[in-house]
């Protein structure tokens, strides 16, 4: 596997198990796994990041239907320090696995990639020029990523001075989350192992994950 975080356009993106009647229970147990080391990079650059997050729970469900990770502080917005635990899940798979369920920020529903762009807009452009998150979010979840226009750039910043910073912020965030978990990479796969067994982990058997590696 790649010992250094790869560049967003050379991650192999690949399609999650179809659902079907035959081949559901089969996936399931092929899948819980990843969708556990995908949860368990979340949490543990979270925990160990720059916001050094206090975890609540975490949890997977079964036959596929992926995974959520929530935090103490969940309700409050995202901000620019949040950009490497959006991206941590998929770094972790790509740490692991060498490539990553499709969570490419082409896709047009609201992802984990395409939560840490808005933000790093949001960070890089006026103060409240994008307004929330969910001003984007339509029917089903669908997704329309914010245009960037004359009248959201700071005083002196051309767009494309505005693109490159942001570029550079989601570039140095994803390095961030990869390298948590390269320095970690034994308790991410403690931490998935126990949420692959129980479906549920807690804050406290975290802790207790990472004081046992000290």
């Amino acid at each position: 596997m790649k010992t250094s975080p790869p560049r967003f356009s050379e991650i192999e993106w690949i399609e999650q198990p179809t659902h079907n009647v035959l081949s559901v229970w089969f996936n399931w147990q092929n899948s819980k796994k990843r969708i556990a080391i995908h949860e368990a990079g979340h949490i543990l650059v979270g925990v160990k990041g720059p916001e050094q997050r206090e975890l609540d729970y975490s949890k997977i469900w079964p036959l596929n239907l992926g995974g959520q990770t929530l935090f103490a502080d969940t309700e409050r917005e995202d901000t620019a320090a949040d950009i490497p635990i959006l991206y941590a899940g998929t770094a972790a798979e790509l740490l692991v696995y060498g490539n990553a369920y499709d969570n490419s920020p082409l896709r047009d529903d609201l992802n984990d990639f395409s939560r840490a762009n808005f933000v790093a807009k949001k960070h890089i452009l006026k103060p409240h020029s994008l307004g929330n998150l969910k001003d984007y979010v339509g029917f089903l979840g669908a997704f329309s990523s914010p245009i960037i226009t004359p009248e959201m750039l700071p005083e002196g910043m051309s767009k494309i001075d505005a693109l490159n910073k942001i570029t550079d912020l989601k570039n140095d965030a994803f390095g961030t989350a990869w390298n948590i978990l390269a320095e970690n990479r034994t308790a991410l796969e403690q931490i998935a192992d126990l949420l692959a067994k129980n479906r549920r982990i807690t804050g406290a058997e975290v802790h207790q994950i990472l004081e046992n590696e000290l």
